[in-house]
C-alpha cells in the first residue's frame, strides 16, 4: 500500500514520511522519487537505524577513516518469534540492515547471493543469508531470522586500523564498542595484532525521536533527508536482487 498512499498524499501537496521498504517494486519507487521532486515534496523513507545515535557515530567514525581500510561489515538481525506469514525474513528484517551497510560501504554492491531457509512455511524463506561484495573489495554479510533461539541485534565493522561492534541489545552504555585491534603486515603476510576494547558512550537519545526530528527539520528547511527516496531506491535495489537470487539460486550482479 505504501506506493498509492504516498502517491496520493505527494499529489495533494503533502511532504511524506512512508515506512520501510518505500514500495516493493523498484519502478514504483523511481516514481515516487520523480513525484516528489516535481511537486518539490519532501520524501523520507523510515530506515530508523540510520538515526541511531551510535550508529550516528559510528557511521562518522568510519568515514573519518579512524578504522583505516574497511575490510568487512556483518549485521545480524535475529530473534524467535513474530513470524510472518505475507514477506520473508529478509523484507521484514533486512531492509535496515541494508541501509546501514550501504552507508557504511558508500557504494551499491557489484554482486549479491542470498540463501535461504524454507524451515517454517513451505514458500517463505524464515531465515536468510546475504553476502554483498562491493567493488572496493569490501564484503559484507547480512543474516535475518525469525527463528533464532536468541535475540541478537549487532553490527560489526572491521578495518585495518580498528573495528567497531554495535549491540543494540546492550544497556546504552555498552552499546557500541571500539576494538583497538589491527591488521599489519610484517614480511607482506597479513597478521591480526589484538588491542583494547572500550565503549563509546552518547547522551541517550531514542533513534525514533531522533527520526522523526529529522523529517521536521527537513520539512521546515526543505533540505533532502538523510534517508530520502535515492536512498531508499537502492535499499529497494539490493532487496530486488536479493530476492532473485533466492529464486535462482545464483549470484546476481548489480549494476549502476
Amino acid at each position: 500500500t505504501h506506493f498509492a498512499v504516498a502517491k496520493e498524499a505527494i499529489r495533494a501537496g503533502k511532504d511524506v514520511f512512508v515506512e520501510k521498504p518505500i514500495t516493493t517494486l523498484i519502478e514504483d519507487a523511481i516514481a515516487l522519487k520523480e513525484l516528489a521532486a516535481d511537486q518539490k515534496r519532501i520524501l523520507m523513507v523510515g530506515h530508523l537505524l540510520q538515526y541511531h545515535p551510535y550508529f550516528v557515530e559510528l557511521l562518522k567514525r568510519v568515514r573519518a577513516g579512524d578504522l583505516g581500510k574497511l575490510l568487512y561489515i556483518y549485521s545480524n538481525r535475529a530473534n524467535l518469534g513474530r513470524v510472518r506469514h505475507t514477506e520473508n525474513a529478509l523484507w521484514s528484517l533486512a531492509p535496515h540492515d541494508v541501509s546501514m551497510v550501504l552507508a557504511l560501504a558508500n557504494e551499491l554492491p557489484s554482486s549479491i547471493t542470498a540463501n535461504g531457509a524454507k524451515a517454517l512455511q513451505p514458500t517463505i524463506d524464515d531465515a536468510v543469508m546475504t553476502t554483498l561484495s562491493f567493488p572496493s573489495g569490501v564484503q559484507g554479510h547480512i543474516f535475518s531470522s525469525w527463528i533464532n533461539p536468541f535475540k541478537e541485534q549487532k553490527l560489526a565493522v572491521s578495518g585495518e586500523k580498528g573495528m567497531l561492534v554495535l549491540d543494540d541489545t546492550a544497556p546504552w552504555e555498552k552499546k557500541l564498542t571500539l576494538h583497538h585491534h589491527r591488521i599489519e603486515y610484517p614480511n607482506g603476510k597479513p597478521e591480526a595484532k589484538t588491542g583494547e576494547a572500550e565503549y563509546i558512550v552518547l547522551p541517550q537519545a531514542a533513534p525514533l525521536r531522533e527520526e522523526v526530528d529529522h523529517f521536521l527539520s527537513c520539512v521546515q528547511t526543505r533540505q533532502q533527508p538523510r534517508t530520502d527516496g535515492a536512498e531508499a531506491l537502492r535499499v529497494l535495489r539490493v532487496l530486488r536482487a536479493c530476492d532473485e537470487s533466492l529464486a535462482s539460486g545464483k549470484r546476481i550482479e548489480l549494476k549502476e
